[in-house]
């Protein structure tokens, strides 16, 4: 029943995913997101995602990857794979990896750029509208992606991304990339890395 109480006093214990719930609500309770949207997945995942601009770090156990807006001698990174375009390199942490180690590794294979700064802009907040996909190893239905300013250098020429996602990598000034059609929430870590980084 509610509100029972376990033999010698004590409630009884919540289920790790009520205990996860219970963190997530209290983390995010004080924020507002700048913006709110869904997206559709491959394999018919759709989620919704919510941008934050905030220092605060989302629960560790909940933040899967690490992205950069990566800013080069030779422009912004664009990155191109089968689903279009965008300005967030990166990917999933792995075992034994720093939040900084997975941004490094990942900015490195994507772009084959050297990291030498980089700035917490906030994080994405996305949650699974869809039933848990079969086999699915990441938190669900909620996980988090940080999102960082990054000052890079590129160091290796025609790198390529060891997943296969990432196609091509292009460097864009700027004023040149102001004028282009950008996702909101990739408009709104571009104008948040310009002024921590410049």
């Amino acid at each position: 029943m509610p509100g029972q109480r376990a033999a010698g006093g004590r409630a009884p214990a919540k289920e790790a995913g009520t205990v996860a719930q219970d963190a997530l609500k209290t983390f995010l309770r004080p924020l507002n997101p700048e913006n709110v949207g869904e997206e559709q997945w491959s394999g018919g995942i759709r989620l919704r995602i919510a941008c934050y601009l905030s220092d605060r770090l989302p629960p560790d156990e909940l933040i899967t990857s690490v992205r950069g807006v990566l800013f080069t001698e030779a422009g912004v990174a664009v990155l191109y794979n089968r689903g279009g375009s965008h300005i967030l390199p990166g990917g999933r942490q792995q075992a034994g990896e720093s939040f900084l180690d997975t941004l490094r590794r990942e900015i490195m294979e994507e772009t084959g750029c050297s990291v030498e700064d980089s700035r917490l802009l906030g994080f994405l907040h996305l949650r699974h509208l869809t039933p848990r996909p079969e086999g699915y190893p990441y938190p669900y239905p909620d996980f988090f992606q940080l999102v960082y300013g990054v000052e890079g250098r590129v160091a290796v020429r025609g790198s390529a991304d060891p997943d296969g996602w990432e196609q091509r990598v292009e460097f864009v000034p700027v004023s040149e990339l102001r004028k282009r059609e950008l996702a909101p929430n990739q408009r709104l870590f571009l104008d948040k890395a310009l002024e921590r980084l410049r």
